[in-house]
């Protein structure tokens, strides 16, 4: 089966979370009629895998921020009436509120593979906030 590989720019992307605290949660929707799985890794360390279109929780902020998170999604073609492939990457922290959001297209060949790979590291805004409150 032939794989078509797609590394996500910018290298790494930048998430915001609020605070130390924040309980993480990522979610990875797969559009146009296609199908697939994940796998999330901090490290060497697998902490998620599967489908993750429901949000799944990746601990809190604090336990992994300043370090690189991986994201494989491989996307099947299971659309025979289109190649084209849609994945959008979702963090969010325990109140919903959407710290990083962010679309990618490509195109699988056909009845193969589309291999998206992205970078995220996972940084804290409070000091930024800090910083600006105490001047």
């Amino acid at each position: 089966m032939e794989t078509k590989e797609y590394k996500l720019q910018p290298c790494p992307r930048q998430v915001n979370a609020l605070s130390e605290q924040d309980d993480l949660r990522l979610s990875i929707k797969i559009g146009d009629g296609q199908i697939g799985g994940n796998n999330v890794s901090v490290g060497d360390k697998l902490i998620a895998k599967g489908d993750l279109s429901k949000a799944t929780s990746l601990g809190h902020a604090g336990d992994i921020k300043d370090q690189e998170i991986e994201i494989i999604t491989n996307v099947l073609d299971a659309n025979s009436m289109t190649n084209d492939c849609i994945v959008t990457t979702t963090f969010i922290n325990q109140d919903n509120q959407v710290l990083f959001t962010k679309t990618d297209k490509g195109d699988a060949p056909e009845n193969g593979i589309a291999r998206f790979t992205g970078k995220y590291v996972i940084k804290i805004l409070t000091i930024i906030l800090l910083f600006f409150t105490a001047f």
